[in-house]
């Protein structure tokens, strides 16, 4: 069976199940499900489809043909040698195909980078690099050949755009040099401000982190503005990662992704991998076969990094829970604390929910023992909250944007350099 993207099929008047599920034939003993495939319908060419499932049959295709009572195609090529996405995720997406009530394939274009849907469109491939390798060392050498040879046998590898080209390919001709090409994943820039001091963790923050790898569950950690509940997220990263568990961090936009890496970078380095929307579509794709081959084991991410093709997932955070940016407007309609209930579910893992102001929804689910409640009452060092004055827009002039209050406190604060 092949799941098609619906917008190849539009013109088409028969039901949804026709639309996504359609008999292929493929002529292989091995599994195929989970993987791309390129096949023709009607007078389209060259679609890509995804395989949902697959089964062995002796049977030859004039005798499926006679079962089934129409005439089957063959699977042109194979585009993947593996599946794209796990077994887990492959429930979670037929769970909220039902769930949502939304087409299969929605569920499955959601879930993977944009180079890497079942649908034709431009190819984001491997970045690979150049470097050099030494063989044995010829006769007759010039000088600089012989400098750049003892370089790359001192070093065992030099990257070739380090090194004169004509020399390099003089080398390589006598039989000097060999070129070899290794993968490089593409860098995603978390800026200079990278924070790497530790901290001792509060009494509140020790008691929650306590809490929390003590049992499994779903944990509300509402904690005040300034209470430090990063620091109870890294302390939390590092145990699960110490069982070599998988981490996935929710922030409800990018800006905030980068703040949170940039803190736990300096911690988890190489296996730290960032997904959001800013990224190109080389980043998100090697972040995404970084997750996907467990080189990565921390993972910080908007909504869609909920999705990572992570395997033994230990725990789940979502910062700003309450936050309307975690629930998709866009088919198919999720919210996001429904996919991470599920993973955890499946993993037998933990989900921690924080935020200052907890949704009305996880507040109740605390009062009523489906989450675990769970408070940071002090900001750090014992700092003072803000001081918060309401004014009223009526009384102020018609058709003003800002108060005239806040008007006189913006001006102030500028005239003493913001403090």
């Amino acid at each position: 069976r092949v799941i098609y993207d619906k917008c190849h099929m539009e013109h088409l008047y028969v039901d949804e199940e026709e639309i996504n599920r359609i008999l292929y034939l493929l002529n292989s003993d091995k599994s195929v499900k989970g993987c791309r495939v390129s096949i023709d319908f009607g007078n389209k060419k060259n679609i890509v489809g995804y395989v949902v499932d697959s089964e062995y049959t002796d049977k030859t295709k004039e005798e499926l043909e006679d079962e089934y009572g129409f005439a089957l195609k063959e699977v042109k090529e194979v585009i993947d040698s593996e599946s794209l996405l796990s077994n887990e995720l492959q429930d979670l997406a037929s769970f909220m195909s039902k769930e949502y009530a939304c087409p299969l394939i929605s569920c499955l274009q959601t879930m993977l980078p944009k180079s890497l849907k079942p649908k034709s469109g431009k190819k984001v491939g491997i970045k690979l690099v150049a470097y050099v390798t030494c063989l044995n060392e010829a006769a007759g050498l010039t000088v600089k050949q012989k400098e750049v040879y003892d370089l790359v046998k001192s070093k065992g590898k030099v990257l070739k755009s380090e090194l004169s080209s004509s020399i390099v390919n003089k080398l390589v001709e006598n039989q000097s040099l060999k070129i070899i090409y290794e993968e490089d994943y593409r860098k995603v820039n978390l800026g200079n401000n990278i924070n790497d001091k530790v901290y001792e963790l509060t009494s509140d923050q020790n008691e929650a982190y306590e809490k929390i790898i003590a049992e499994q569950g779903t944990y509300l950690l509402e904690g005040v503005t300034g209470s430090g509940k990063t620091e109870v997220y890294l302390n939390l990263a590092k145990h699960y990662l110490s069982l070599n568990k998988t981490v996935i961090i929710l922030v409800p936009e990018i800006v905030l992704t980068s703040q949170i890496a940039s803190r736990f970078k300096s911690f988890f380095k190489e296996k730290l991998a960032l997904l959001h929307s800013s990224l190109s579509e080389g980043e998100k794709y090697d972040e995404y076969r970084k997750i996907k081959k467990g080189l990565a084991k921390i993972i910080i991410g908007t909504r869609s990094a909920i999705f990572a093709p992570c395997n033994n997932i230990g725990l789940i955070i979502i910062d700003e829970e309450h936050s309307e940016s975690y629930k998709q407007e866009t088919t198919p309609s999720y919210h996001t604390i429904d996919v991470a209930s599920y993973r955890i579910k499946y993993n037998n893992a933990t989900l921690v929910l924080g935020s200052a102001t907890p949704s009305l929804e996880s507040k109740v689910r605390a009062k009523t023992g489906l989450y675990k409640q769970l408070y940071l009452r002090k900001r750090i060092n014992n700092k003072e909250l803000p001081r918060v004055e309401i004014v009223d827009m009526n009384k102020e002039r018609s058709g003003t944007i800002i108060s005239t209050k806040l008007k006189e406190e913006i001006l102030l604060r500028l005239k003493t350099n913001n403090k």
